[in-house]
């Protein structure tokens, strides 16, 4: 298994691809790996708030 990366982690990565999408005159198919990995990107990232979440919901619970 990988290693876990951290939100920031992801948003700077997320960043990175904006840039990158940016750029005037990109090839399609590069705009296209750029977007499915932007989604996958923003989909862990959901998951990660809506995990972080739950961990809240239930520390406040339990106190």
């Amino acid at each position: 298994m990988g290693k876990e990366i951290t939100y920031s982690e992801m948003e700077n990565e997320l960043n990175s691809i904006f840039e990158q999408m940016s750029v005037k005159d990109i090839p399609l198919e590069t705009a296209r790996e750029l977007y499915k990995r932007a989604s996958k990107l923003i989909e862990e990232m959901n998951s990660y708030l809506e995990e972080s979440e739950k961990l809240v919901k239930n520390d406040i619970v339990e106190n």
